[in-house]
């Protein structure tokens, strides 16, 4: 899964590698660019995990509330809609 396309990275990184004065098309810098672009993508992930769980649970708190304040008739409460995480959205591209 890629949130960015591997150009748009490319371009910006290269970019700001050249303006510090490292030519992108040395192996020895393109091999720690690709370090580095693994090590960020595998973070991100990480971090967008993390959201989606907190907005989970915020969401599954607030429908027990809902469901608390609703008649005192309901057996059972309504079922649990999972959130659609950034990563999924970014699949179905």
């Amino acid at each position: 899964m890629k949130l960015f396309e591997a150009s748009e990275t490319t371009i910006d990184l290269d970019a700001l590698l050249r303006d510090g004065g490292h030519d992108p098309a040395n192996a020895l810098v393109y091999d720690i660019k690709a370090i580095i672009s693994r090590y960020y993508a595998k973070r991100t992930a990480e971090v967008l995990k993390r959201v989606n769980e907190v907005l989970a649970n915020y969401i599954a708190a607030n429908e027990a509330q809902s469901w608390n304040s609703q008649s005192a008739d309901r057996t059972t409460p309504p079922p649990f809609r999972p959130l659609c995480s950034a990563l999924d959205r970014c699949r179905k591209k």
